[in-house]
């Protein structure tokens, strides 16, 4: 398969029209719009959609609650989301994945049907999101950081 100097298959020509040659902001933008899978797929067709879909300012935000989410997910996209302060997630299932995103910026997390969350789950969820880890920690420090993680960042279930 021949490249393209952009390093994008030729398969990038569709219908006459480079679409490695439009402006990064319009690509940023068009990236803005999908779902992570979808951006992951498209950034997967060329070094430049690579490089502009990794950009932090495109991962502030995830809602993956019409998604699977596990831990091999959240390892996936761990790298890509240091910036990221919303989080929406599928259930209580997931509550250990969203551990493994190491999303140190997380200011809003909304969790659909967990009621079934447990006291530990929440409390190891709210160390490794704080900025400074905890080293050692005791269950009376993770019982303080749980009755005021709501000073911390809006929580939904």
């Amino acid at each position: 398969l021949e490249t393209l100097d952009s390093g994008c298959l030729n398969s990038a020509t569709v219908c006459g029209v480079d679409w490695t040659t439009l402006p990064d902001d319009t690509v940023i933008q068009l990236f803005s719009y999908l779902n992570y899978r979808d951006r992951a797929s498209l950034a997967s067709t060329c070094r430049t959609f690579r490089l502009l879909g990794s950009l932090l300012c495109l991962w502030g935000s995830l809602d993956l609650r019409s998604y699977k989410f596990d831990t091999v997910a959240a390892v996936s996209l761990s790298l890509r989301c240091k910036n990221l302060q919303r989080l929406k997630f599928p259930a209580a299932g997931s509550a250990d994945a969203i551990v493994s995103l190491q999303a140190r910026e997380l200011r809003e997390i909304s969790g659909d049907f967990c009621r079934d969350i447990t006291d530990a789950a929440l409390s190891v969820f709210v160390i490794s999101s704080l900025s400074t880890p905890l080293s050692n920690t005791g269950s009376a420090v993770m019982n303080w950081i749980l009755r005021v993680s709501c000073l911390l960042f809006p929580i939904y279930f």
